[in-house]
């Protein structure tokens, strides 16, 4: 189950990057003497969390509910994936945070989207 603040979806999610995350930073500097200076800090907040449709699709209708929300909704809320909860804000630094591709191209859209795709950054 996903569940995007108020709104829940009534097929799952998957989960792109769970396994591809970045939750280290890292910087390095040489001395004077050649020696690496390493400095490495957890990164608390700000891990992305993209989900998706893959093979799979989205009603339409579900889909403009939650890309309304993308536009509206600027501050943190809850997202809720595989039962595990999560306090995020709407990824747009990359392009949309919500996108998705007709099934079938029709004038006005077709019923179902595939493709979809949905960024999130944890606060």
């Amino acid at each position: 189950m996903t569940e995007i603040d108020i709104i829940t979806l009534s097929e799952p999610l998957l989960w792109f990057n769970r396994d591809k995350q970045k939750r280290v930073a890292t910087s390095m500097i040489r001395a004077l003497n050649g020696a690496p200076h390493i400095n490495q800090v957890p990164i608390a907040a700000g891990l992305s969390i993209v989900l998706g449709t893959s093979d799979t699709w989205i009603t339409r209708t579900e889909f403009e509910q939650v890309q309304q929300h993308s536009f509206i909704t600027l501050t943190e809320f809850t997202l809720v994936i595989d039962g595990q909860s999560f306090q995020v804000i709407w990824d747009h630094s990359q392009g949309a945070a919500v996108s998705g591709t007709d099934l079938f191209k029709e004038f006005g859209g077709y019923n179902d989207l595939t493709d979809a795709t949905f960024r999130f950054l944890t606060v």
